[in-house]
């Protein structure tokens, strides 16, 4: 008969080897990550507001999107102005910033600008691509109606942010979300009188 081979004895686990899976797998479960994004609210010269009609049928919404590597929140309101838009702005001010967190290790923090066009005469755009696909100037009333016509809005976000501007609500200064390293401002915050931004006392 042939001699019976041993059965190998159980290789112990290597406890340095060990240690750094552990942390491996504890580093992927608590792992935190936080997008950045900048929303654009942009008011002409005769109080109506750009609003573009997002891809994939997702709605009507206010410009808008993710801050990209490097870019500041001005920097990628800026861009998404053009990309969605079509138009250059200049943006006025800030109407707030929001943070919310759908889980623990999630977080989203968005800038919401106010601004205006660049230039009054630009055009705003009506030819569909990756970004968008058209662009509008409408009225309050006009935003509304939109609601429950098809797409509808994304959400409300633009009705929201245009009704609150022109009720006069209180719009901060561009300083107030600001580099670490700047000096603090002495900005005023403002708001719209009569159809006019009037610094606040």
């Amino acid at each position: 008969p042939k001699p019976q081979t041993p059965n190998p004895k159980p290789q112990t686990p290597n406890p340095i080897g060990l240690s750094f899976y552990i942390l491996f797998r504890l580093e992927l479960e608590t792992m935190f990550t936080s997008k950045l994004f900048s929303l654009v609210v942009i008011r002409n010269s005769e109080g109506k507001y750009a609003l573009i009609r997002e891809t994939k049928e997702r709605g009507w919404w206010i410009v808008g999107g993710h801050v990209e590597y490097g870019e500041t929140f001005e920097q990628c309101a800026y861009r998404e102005a053009v990309e969605e838009a079509g138009i250059e702005i200049e943006l006025l001010g800030i109407i707030r910033c929001e943070v919310k967190s759908p889980e623990e290790s999630k977080n989203r923090s968005s800038v919401i600008f106010l601004a205006k066009p660049k230039n009054e005469s630009d055009v705003l755009k009506s030819t569909a691509d990756e970004h968008s696909e058209e662009a509008r100037f409408l009225t309050l009333e006009q935003i509304l109606a939109l609601k429950d016509q098809k797409p509808g809005w994304r959400d409300q976000s633009a009705y929201r942010y245009a009704e609150y501007v022109e009720k006069g609500g209180i719009v901060f200064p561009l300083t107030t979300v600001a580099d670490e390293n700047e000096p603090l401002p002495l900005n005023k915050p403002f708001k719209l009188i009569e159809g006019k931004f009037v610094d606040l006392e």
